[in-house]
């Protein structure tokens, strides 16, 4: 395997070219002796997958792999990333897995992302299981018996959960297009629109979810999409509601626009560097209720669990909606408009993403007119406006 698979917030690579179905095997076993380091107790993990071609060969590569390491898995089998995150607050006397995706990547991209006791496994936490895979010293059990292997239905679990807290919507008309495209939201929404008796009309916007189904994006009817930045401000209204002053956490990349709005609505702002695993950290350490990210990740602590999760993120939406009885532009149009360029996304050579953001960051803090922030790259604000430079976490 090769050692660029070990990203800053989970494991992820070309299959059978930066490691193979074998290596995963090796990559389950690191994994569980570093939980095993760290708490000595855990007996049973949690294992799910997404919907590309080479899961489920990883899948039982790598629970043959626990099993014979001693330990119990309870595989939840095909969902999104969302019901393994799920699976980790609601399965009795086991909150450590890991999920078998690459997220948004290629295809041809499969990796895993990794959960103890309930929070994320990342940064220098990888780079333990890095280095546990490279050495080969793993967990000896002290007998001779195998794990088992149990099965959960998470995925109907999840939903009837969705049911049940969100019942005040159900059987209306939804004015939306739900795009679940080739991922694994196309395992959840059929179902759930079943469950809701939900119908739709005259669709005013539509929403995609990105393969794992973690993110959400919207477009309106016009076709403009959406800034996740301005749809956070949206959900963070309504969480102030209930909490006044509570903190929201926003990563970097987010808009100035954002910032006025939290402080016009006097929420606690807090920023923080891109990534779900690390946005996750912040929120628990400034007891957050809620999070969002440029890129689409949303986390509700409030009347929730403070993962990142599209499908919930999607049904608070059409709870503001149906509460407010407001369209989404009218929403939306509460946002200080402002000018922005898209993100660009600048190929570049592993090795030396990092040199060239350190000497961007050297040129700004020598600026005396630029005000910097430096916790993900250099974001630096002058007198017109700002702009970021960081380096790519996958």
């Amino acid at each position: 395997m090769k050692n660029n698979i070990f990203k800053k917030n989970d494991i992820r690579g070309v299959v059978e070219e930066e490691f193979s179905i074998d290596d995963a095997g090796t990559i389950a076993k690191a994994i569980i002796t570093y939980f095993l380091q760290k708490n000595k107790t855990i007996s049973t993990v949690i294992v799910g997958m997404d919907r590309r071609t080479h899961s489920p060969q990883i899948k039982k590569t790598v629970i043959e792999a626990i099993i014979d390491m001693g330990v119990n898995v309870i595989d939840i089998g095909l969902c999104p990333t969302p019901v393994f995150y799920f699976s980790l607050f609601n399965i009795d006397k086991a909150n450590s897995g890991f999920m078998i995706t690459a997220s948004h990547n290629p295809k041809e991209y499969n990796g895993f992302k990794i959960c103890l006791e309930q929070k994320s496994v990342w940064g220098k936490q990888i780079q333990e299981i890095k280095h546990l895979c490279y050495s080969n010293e793993f967990y000896q059990k002290p007998h001779s018996k195998k794990g088992t292997i149990k099965k959960w239905n998470a995925v109907e679990t999840y939903i009837n959960w969705l049911e049940q807290h969100f019942s005040h919507l159900k059987n209306l008309s939804i004015p939306a297009v739900i795009d679940c495209e080739s991922g694994t939201a196309s395992i959840v929404i059929p179902k759930l629109i079943e469950k809701m008796n939900w119908e739709t009309r005259n669709p005013l916007f539509r929403i995609d979810f990105d393969a794992d189904c973690d993110r959400i994006s919207l477009i309106t009817k016009d076709g403009e999409s959406v800034a996740s930045d301005k749809l956070l401000a949206i959900y963070a209204k309504q969480v102030l509601l209930d909490n006044p002053e509570a903190s929201v956490v926003f990563d970097i990349k987010s808009s100035q626009g954002l910032i006025d709005e939290l402080k016009k609505m006097g929420a606690k702002d807090i920023i923080s560097p891109s990534g779900h695993s690390i946005i996750k950290d912040v929120m628990r350490k400034n007891n957050s209720l809620l999070a969002g990210e440029l890129s689409g990740h949303f986390f509700f602590k409030h009347r929730y669990f403070g993962y990142d999760d599209g499908i919930y993120a999607m049904m608070r939406l059409f709870e503001i909606l149906h509460q407010t009885n407001k369209s989404l532009e009218t929403l939306l149009s509460t946002f200080p408009p402002k000018v922005s360029s898209p993100e660009y996304r600048i190929a570049c050579e592993e090795e030396k993403k990092e040199t060239i953001v350190e000497d961007v960051k050297n040129y700004f803090i020598n600026k005396t007119n630029a005000k910097t922030i430096t916790i993900d790259g250099i974001r630096a604000q002058l007198d017109y406006g700002w702009g970021l430079v960081r380096a790519s976490n996958t």
